[in-house]
């Protein structure tokens, strides 16, 4: 976790999973906030593209939403993060959704055991495509 803190900080939920999700007129939102603190926003990303997207759609868009992000921080002011540095910080950030995927399994009662196999699944295809724990060698 903590070579996973070293980026800009903003505010993050570290929880972001479709489970936390909710939607008012057609705006998302995300409940659940007793795990909010101060890190690396992409990691609020990496979560929720790996546990709420299908495989496909999450292959399919991941790098233009990461450029979008980006984009994002910088007209904010929120440090100098380029492009392919993000998404680099996004690949090793995906390792925490699976972790936590697991971990819920393993626990047991958190969520739907189908439910669970599902994000256990999308989290690690995200892992598998994006080489995520080759890229935690920053």
């Amino acid at each position: 976790m903590q070579l996973l803190a070293q980026g800009p900080h903003t505010i993050i939920h570290h929880d972001c999973h479709p489970g936390n999700l909710y939607w008012q007129d057609n705006s998302p939102g995300l409940l659940d906030w007793q795990m909010v603190r101060t890190g690396e926003g992409i990691g609020d990303i990496a979560y929720l593209l790996a546990t709420s997207l299908s495989i496909a759609d999450r292959k399919a868009h991941e790098i233009q939403l990461i450029k979008h992000y980006s984009q994002a921080l910088s007209r904010f002011g929120i440090g100098d993060v380029k492009s392919k540095d993000l998404l680099q910080r996004y690949r090793a950030h995906l390792v925490h959704p699976l972790e936590a995927m697991l971990v819920t399994l393993a626990i047991g009662g958190m969520m739907e055991l189908k439910a669970n196999h599902t994000l256990i699944k999308r989290a690690a295809s995200a892992v598998e495509h994006n080489n995520s724990f080759a890229a935690l060698a920053l």
